[in-house]
Parts: structure tokens; C-alpha cells; sequence
């Protein structure tokens, strides 16, 4: 773990991240209650999940799939 997602899934990758700044985490409650998170890289959104949501959403991907669904912006 984590796992990874297959070759043919990914749209783009990203670089490592060297230092806590780069990162950032959003929580809030949606409409309905559920909590919320997305997930920054460099001031870029790369990833959104809800709670329960099986599997999120990743802009790094290029079809839906086990792993990940496309983030749509």
C-alpha cells in the first residue's frame, strides 16, 4: 500500500513533494452532511474524496477506474 494505478489509467504524473508547504488538505461538510476533502499539490487541485466515497476523484487520471474516477473541474 498505496496502491497504484495501472499505466494505461494515468494521465499525467506529478513530481515528489519535498516539504509540508507544498501540500494542502481541505475539509469541509458537504450539503448533505458528508465530509469532504481536497487534496492541493502546488496550489494545483489533484484530488477530491467524500466520506464514503469508494474510490475519489484524481485530476492525475485519464478514465475512471478501480483506483480513482476523472475529477472533472
Amino acid at each position: 500500500m498505496p496502491f497504484l494505478n495501472l499505466a494505461g489509467y494515468i494521465e499525467k504524473n506529478i513530481e515528489s513533494i519535498t516539504s509540508d508547504d507544498e501540500l494542502q488538505i481541505l475539509w469541509f461538510l458537504s450539503q448533505d452532511n458528508k465530509a469532504e476533502a481536497t487534496i492541493y499539490i502546488r496550489d494545483e487541485l489533484v484530488a477530491s474524496m467524500t466520506d464514503g466515497s469508494m474510490p475519489g476523484w484524481s485530476a492525475m487520471v485519464k478514465m475512471d477506474g478501480p483506483l480513482a474516477k476523472v475529477l472533472k473541474r
